[in-house]
């Protein structure tokens, strides 16, 4: 059975007959299996405990630590795993009106931890990027708008995202546990 962890369910408390959910919050005003502020670290979880991690509405933007709590994900994640995060895109309205906000994310933003990278030495984690979906609008009317990002993303993001800010980015990611490159 696929274990998967739910960061910050709140009201998408998930339940399966394949998965084996465990479903995170701090607010006990929602259900939750497990009560717990994201900051402290470390997670209650042990090291390689999950097949899959979804992080959903940005949540990872709202902790303390953005790299720590990257760091977290791949402690708790088993290598191989599938990481769904789910992140406003800066400078859309919904990246800078929520005050929960601590971290602007870009579409560069999670390189950081890609084996190879140049500027990979800032974390220990690791992860391969296995697909980044801009989605420009939920307005089912102009969800054709994300053709831009989706076939130029580096033209959308330079010279584009200005005019036609993204609502958020859809980014999955496979934790990377063994060092299966060459580093110079």
């Amino acid at each position: 059975m696929i274990k998967a962890l739910n960061l910050g369910c709140g009201r998408d408390y998930r339940v399966s007959d394949r998965i084996e959910w465990t479903n995170v919050d701090f607010n006990k005003n929602v259900d939750a299996d497990v009560y717990w502020d994201l900051n402290k670290k470390p997670w209650p979880f042990k090291d390689n405990e999950f097949d899959y991690v979804y992080c959903p509405s940005g949540i990872i933007c709202m902790l303390d630590d953005f790299m720590g709590s990257m760091e977290e994900i791949w402690r708790v994640a088993k290598g191989g795993g599938i990481i769904n995060i789910e992140v406003p895109l800066f400078p859309s309205q919904p990246s800078v009106s929520d005050p929960h906000i601590k971290k602007q994310m870009t579409y560069s933003s999670f390189d950081y931890f890609v084996p190879g990278n140049k500027f990979n030495y800032y974390s220990k984690a690791r992860f391969r990027i296995i697909s980044r979906k801009v989605k420009i609008s939920e307005n089912r009317w102009l969800r054709w708008m994300d053709i831009f990002a989706a076939f130029w993303p580096k033209f959308y993001h330079r010279f584009l995202i200005g005019i036609l800010p993204a609502n958020r980015m859809d980014i999955k990611l496979m934790v990377v546990k063994e060092e299966t490159y060459d580093e110079i």
